[in-house]
């Protein structure tokens, strides 16, 4: 399946990843080909079928920590169809191991919605996690296209 994800095999992917979810039901393999089959169904134009899948492991995660993944990506998905409000509400619940990808999508739902003070705080709330350092310079430099944030600059929040 790995080989297929590189290659971009999305059909192939949901193949396999259905195969895994059948054989495996139940345990840590299930949660994670679901994952990798609702980022194909995601590739392959299926939005509203990966959002189902995607729902399903947040309602019931075969692993602590499946359903914040699945949240994160979910709202990933609602981020790109313009679904604001339902994006920022999964973005509400994250624990503090995803707390900085958490507070990242929020700056990226901000931004789309013009929300540029709002951006900025939850790009420097993320930045400020330790745990961040992994995607600190993409952080950083969202928050660099920001601008300055001194009181007065006449952005919205």
């Amino acid at each position: 399946m790995l080989n297929e994800l590189n290659v971009g095999d999305s059909a192939t992917i949901a193949d396999k990843a259905n195969e895994i979810i059948g054989d495996h039901a139940g345990d840590s393999q299930t949660g994670f080909a679901a994952l990798i089959k609702a980022r194909a169904l995601v590739e392959s134009g299926d939005a509203d079928e990966a959002k189902k899948l995607l729902r399903s492991l947040i309602d019931k995660p075969v692993i602590e920590g499946l359903d914040e993944l699945a949240q994160l990506r979910l709202a990933r998905i609602l981020l790109s169809e313009s679904n604001y409000d339902e994006a920022l509400t999964l973005t509400d619940a994250g624990s503090n191991a995803f707390k900085p990808h958490y507070q990242e999508l929020r700056g990226d739902i901000y931004m789309a919605q013009g929300k540029l003070d709002a951006a900025r705080k939850a790009y420097k709330s993320a930045l400020s996690d330790p745990s961040a350092l992994a995607s600190g310079q993409q952080l950083r430099m969202k928050l660099d296209s920001l601008g300055d944030d001194s009181p007065g600059d006449g952005e919205n929040s």
